[in-house]
């Protein structure tokens, strides 16, 4: 699957991600191991080993470690980052939401107004609010997924005005963009990856192009139309 490169992240000579386990990253002169929850890190280089808490990594670390998460979120279940290794180029694609209503939950309709065919043959979905996304490829054997991730660390300090007007505090999200296939990937998708093969295969593709491809759910599987986006330790959400 592909892993998109971001401009200033160090060069990755080798990494390796293990289901559930831990990732284990190569760079030119260091190799950093992150636990399996990735709360954890380890950088293993010539002058000595240093290890510590990600959320409260030192400056000289932070490039390498933000390289190592970008990747393993990309296509783990659970993705972990904190607001320290954030830096100008992921400014695009972080927001502030109000502490009290976290977004815990993405909702997906059937209507087709959340659905896009694209003129290459890409199908994408839209959660109802809007801040979620699936998009099926032409090929109908990869997806991605954009989502928006709280970050840990602490609130952000209300705009100047907020306390005032009830705001409170904020959290800061990063909206983090995962790759699975169709055939092995988190549970939480499956609803949305409905809707987008559904579109797909109407999109006048024979049978041929379409086998092997997951079955449509039933109608007790598309009950549950809501993704939860919690899982695993929620002090990591």
């Amino acid at each position: 699957i592909f892993f998109r490169r971001h401009v200033s992240m160090p060069k990755i000579r080798c990494a390796d991600l293990w289901i559930g386990g831990p990732t284990q990253v190569s760079f030119g002169d260091s190799v950093l191991l992150l636990s399996a929850d990735a709360a954890l890190f380890k950088i293993i280089e010539d002058e000595g080993d240093s290890k510590g808490l990600t959320a409260l990594a030192l400056s000289q670390h932070r490039s390498r470690l933000r390289a190592a998460l970008l990747f393993r979120n990309t296509f783990t279940e659970c993705p972990y980052f904190s607001d320290r290794l954030i830096t100008d180029e992921d400014r695009p694609v972080t927001f502030t939401w109000p502490c009290a209503a976290p977004i815990r939950v993405l909702k997906w309709a059937a209507d087709l107004q959340y659905r896009t065919l694209t003129t290459d043959g890409a199908v994408r979905v839209v959660s109802t609010d809007g801040k979620g996304a699936l998009t099926l490829a032409p090929y109908a054997r990869l997806f991605t997924v954009q989502w928006p991730l709280r970050l840990t660390g602490p609130p952000q300090v209300a705009h100047h005005g907020a306390e005032a007007a009830g705001e409170g505090t904020r959290d800061v999200y990063l909206t983090v963009e995962q790759s699975f296939s169709v055939y092995e990937y988190p549970p939480r998708w499956q609803y949305p990856l409905h809707l987008a093969l559904q579109t797909w295969r109407r999109a006048q593709h024979s049978e041929d192009d379409a086998r092997g491809l997951p079955q449509p759910m039933d109608s007790a599987q598309r009950r549950s139309q809501g993704v939860c986006l919690k899982c695993g330790d929620p002090n990591h959400w």
